[in-house]
């Protein structure tokens, strides 16, 4: 139920952020487009930054937080690191 929980959150927080971005661009659009290798440094500032955007402007500030803690304990579990693309990562 924890993982369903944490799951849920997450694909709130990926929705909310998707809803918070100024640029469409199609699937099309992007599978032309080559992909980007991305390290550990910007992947951290990307999600610092995506935090900010979400306790800013989520429309439920205690889920937000709920959010911004599962995020955060997903970093601390090293579960971003494997990834370097940046396809992969957005």
């Amino acid at each position: 139920m924890k993982n369903l929980i944490s799951f849920l959150m997450t694909a709130v927080f990926v929705l909310t952020v998707l809803s918070f971005g100024r640029t469409i661009v199609t699937a099309q659009e992007t599978a032309k487009k080559p992909d980007l290798t991305i390290d550990a440094a910007e992947k951290s500032q990307i999600i610092e930054k995506l935090l900010k955007e979400l306790n800013a402007r989520y429309i439920f500030p205690e889920t937000a937080k709920k959010m911004e803690a599962d995020i955060r304990a997903r970093m601390k579990n090293n579960e971003y690191d494997s990834i370097t693309s940046a396809r992969d990562f957005s």
